[in-house]
């Protein structure tokens, strides 16, 4: 109820004053196209693959202009920059996969927040024509610590049994599929992600992300 009732706020804030840039603040968009074309023209960061994770992909660094998106997204409902950076990604990944599955909230904070980042950063994705998007392949059935306030090996267990499978994760089966969340550090919730549709016989290629926290 809480999510629902800050979305609504922001929303009638968007009514009342101008829309401004989460990245750099120019009235006008929710993303500017200068800021729009800073990363359309970048190229894509990646983390190589490692035996428990996929390589990841990402528009840039966890700094500067896109972490301030990504708070704006997490904490001011900035749903509409979640969406628009997804579309910038999803220009630029590697067209290695059929169908895009975003890690889940747990119900919990979903009810906080008011949405899923890594969905709408998805249906961004997704509308570029390039996969299927199959939001309820994965499950999160436990809720955990916000992954930021740990250091490594927290993170692993903090993620340890986390997920499962789906409703909806027969419908990757046979499918490359590309895994989506906002921001990747250790790549935990990836490992943790892709060890449970692996074991449903899911073939994951890959990862990406709005951002890489070196």
């Amino acid at each position: 109820m809480f999510g629902i009732a800050r979305a609504a706020l922001v929303n009638m804030l968007d009514m009342v004053a101008p829309v401004r840039c989460a990245m750099c603040g120019h009235s006008g968009a929710h993303l500017c196209e200068g800021c729009c074309t800073r990363y359309e023209r970048g190229s894509l960061l990646m983390r190589p693959a490692s035996p428990r994770a996929p390589c990841v992909y990402a528009l840039g660094a966890h700094d500067g202009y896109l972490r301030k998106a990504i708070l704006a997204i997490k904490y001011r409902n900035r749903v509409d920059t979640a969406y628009a950076l997804g579309v910038v990604l999803g220009r630029k990944l590697p067209g290695l996969f059929e169908a895009v599955v975003p890690v889940p909230l747990h119900r919990q904070r979903y009810r906080v927040r008011g949405c899923n980042q890594a969905e709408v950063i998805a249906r961004g994705v997704v509308s570029t024509g390039c996969a299927r998007l199959i939001a309820d392949a994965l499950e999160r059935r436990k809720a955990t610590l916000s992954q930021s306030s740990l250091h490594l090996h927290g993170r692993e267990r903090n993620v340890r049994e986390a997920f499962s499978i789906g409703a909806r994760a027969m419908q990757v089966q046979g499918l490359r599929v590309l895994i989506i969340d906002d921001v990747v550090t250790t790549g935990a919730t990836i490992a943790a992600c892709t060890a449970v549709l692996c074991s449903a016989g899911i073939n994951v290629v890959g990862a990406a992300a709005l951002a890489l926290r070196r």
